[in-house]
């Protein structure tokens, strides 16, 4: 069996430093283009830049190939349900693809045989762990702190938006 884990961390650091080099590229392509007034769509007859453009898409078609990779080569149910955990809440991926080949079920099953996230959230409000059930609700954790300037709020804080902050005591 392959070490998948090595395997994803260094498809990740690929990822990342694509992202870098075309970041890179893209402010020399304004640069040279005058800034943001001229068309952007000018940039796709950039060669450095759409080549940039090109490595980052062949790394993260890699990366989103990672489910069929896996189940191909981990046949233990254990196994393939602790990769589909672990790349359907920390690596980003498509629940149609774990659902697929790791878990052989469909889209909309793969949320609940995965469980909720690993990782905790602390509240920002009061202060509580919480544990978002789905990525929809992980997103509205983030999104309702985002417009409150507190950290991530849990379910029952998030009705609460728009009222006055409590007096945060250090």
């Amino acid at each position: 069996m392959k070490d998948w884990a090595s395997i994803i961390d260094e498809l990740r650091k690929k990822e990342s430093e694509a992202l870098a080099a075309t970041a890179l590229e893209y402010g020399r392509f304004l640069d040279e283009r005058g800034g943001r007034a001229k068309l952007v769509g000018a940039r796709l007859v950039d060669n450095e830049y759409m080549q940039t453009e090109r490595v980052l898409d062949q790394i993260r078609d890699e990366i989103l190939d990672l489910p069929r990779q896996i189940a191909q080569d981990v046949q233990d149910p254990a196994l393939r349900w602790w990769w589909a955990r672990e790349l359907y809440w920390n690596q980003q991926h498509q629940p149609e693809l774990i659902g697929r080949y790791l878990l052989n079920c469909s889209s909309d099953q793969v949320p609940e045989l995965v469980g909720h996230s690993p990782k905790g959230l602390l509240c920002g409000r009061c202060k509580t762990t919480f544990f978002p059930p789905t990525r929809e609700e992980w997103k509205a954790a983030f999104l309702a702190a985002y417009k409150t300037g507190w950290d991530q709020l849990c379910s029952a804080c998030r009705p609460l938006i728009g009222r006055n902050p409590p007096d945060i005591q250090s």
